[in-house]
């Protein structure tokens, strides 16, 4: 994030459909999964239409299921295995590409992963392993938000790129000129492009693979085609998550995957570092790597945000559920602004050279697009960590605080049975018999 979104691949298609056409495909792609999310009731529709937690009668878990498929849904172990070894084997494509400088290549590789994985890693000790949050389910939705959403934001922010290109020649997110109209129509821009089709491609698969519990899984899927009751058919497109702590932790993840792979990008494929090695720019690629490292988090903060409002709509009673534009929409701000003001920096002392805005104004600017950058970045930075428990005064805590959620909503219980328990032990746990004499 925070550079121009220019892609090469598929404009020359692009450019034989009209600018108004190109924007509604991109709009509908990234509105149209919350839309149907929102207007969706039934409880199998989405981790977003479950009923609350004090509409729901204790005998509802009826629904059976296999150890096997159980365990599946818990996040099996085996796709933390095949996440190392999907890295290993990028690993080696670039090793292979320059076997001579192993060691700049695979330091430039860790560092980006360092950041996000060691925040994910130390957030998996402090509340997901007290709350059985499988490493297994957290590589899963890595692979989610990088892989699917990496490719969900490719398509649609080329799409969307060329078609305000064309829509707005003098004034889009690649030609930035410091005037007041431009900078509100340029942010708006970025909020509905980067903003709104990353966070799409990144929190989506939360809400359509997530459920809370075995009765909120459909029975069938894909319109009622294909059978996904069992971890071998269309089940295995879906999760459990029995505490608040699955949910932010996954949200966590699938950002941390998405900023993983978008660093690879940045580093490796968008610049000519790799081929520099052994040259005076030779060290340009670990130069890029650091900068990258650390800058990055901002990616999980945002999702975990999103997360945090699914979380709430999943545990909380009827009337402490947020609505969806509550969860979504400040992800979205934030990172469109976040995005813009950085780009709109650089476009400061291209437009005083140029002569649209005086030395003066041109300081106003800056500041006020450097307000913008802070809030953006080290608010959000802030909001997650004071909602997962940080506190400095009193009883002091850092973030991911162990309890935090039971600590914000003391009145609503974690669930403390497994999801999937059978209708005769949640029976026993109320004390009343299967059959009444």
């Amino acid at each position: 994030f925070g550079e121009p979104c220019r892609y090469s691949t598929g404009r020359t298609a692009a450019m034989s459909i009209t600018a108004p056409e190109l924007l509604a495909v991109a709009l509908v792609a990234s509105l149209g999964p919350w839309v149907w999310i929102a207007c969706r009731q039934e409880p199998t529709a989405s981790a977003w239409s479950a009923p609350a937690v004090d509409d729901e009668s204790p005998f509802a878990r009826l629904r059976g299921v296999s150890t096997d498929f159980q365990q599946h849904l818990s996040g099996g172990l085996w796709w933390l295995a095949i996440l190392i070894v999907l890295a290993v084997l990028v690993l080696h494509e670039y090793v292979e590409e320059r076997p001579d400088f192993f060691f700049t290549v695979v330091l430039s590789y860790s560092m980006c992963f360092l950041t996000s994985c060691v925040v994910l890693f130390a957030a998996w000790l402090r509340v997901g392993k007290p709350n059985d949050v499988s490493p297994g389910l957290l590589a899963m939705f890595f692979l989610s938000g990088g892989c699917l959403g990496v490719l969900f934001a490719l398509v649609f922010e080329m799409i969307e790129d060329v078609a305000w290109s064309r829509l707005s020649p003098h004034c889009n997110m690649n030609v930035m000129p410091t005037t007041p109209e431009c900078s509100a129509l340029s942010a708006t821009m970025w909020i509905l492009t980067p903003g709104l089709i990353e966070e799409t491609g990144k929190a989506l698969w939360l809400f359509f693979r997530f459920r809370r519990s075995v009765d909120q899984l459909p029975g069938r899927c894909c319109l009622g085609i294909f059978p996904a009751g069992h971890s071998y058919d269309c089940g295995c497109w879906y999760k459990l998550a029995p505490t608040p702590y699955h949910v932010v932790l996954c949200a966590l993840a699938s950002g941390a995957g998405f900023e993983c792979l978008e660093n690879i990008k940045y580093v490796f494929m968008n610049t000519n570092a790799v081929q520099m090695l052994g040259t005076q720019h030779g060290s340009d690629l670990v130069t890029i790597a650091e900068m990258r490292a650390l800058t990055s988090g901002l990616h999980m903060v945002w999702t975990g945000i999103i997360g945090w409002g699914l979380a709430r709509r999943l545990f909380l009673p009827a009337d402490q559920r947020p609505s969806l534009l509550c969860v979504v929409l400040p992800s979205v701000v934030m990172h469109g602004l976040y995005d813009f003001s950085l780009s709109a920096l650089s476009w400061v002392g291209k437009s005083e050279k140029l002569g649209i805005v005086s030395e003066e104004a041109g300081t106003d600017y800056a500041l006020l697009f450097f307000l913008f950058l802070v809030v953006s970045s080290c608010g959000s930075c802030c909001m997650l960590a004071k909602l997962t428990g940080l506190r400095f005064c009193g009883s002091r805590s850092c973030c991911c605080a162990p309890g935090f959620w039971e600590a914000r909503f003391p009145f609503a219980k974690v669930q403390s049975h497994p999801p999937y328990v059978g209708y005769a032990v949640r029976a026993r746990e109320i004390r009343e018999p299967l059959i009444s004499s």
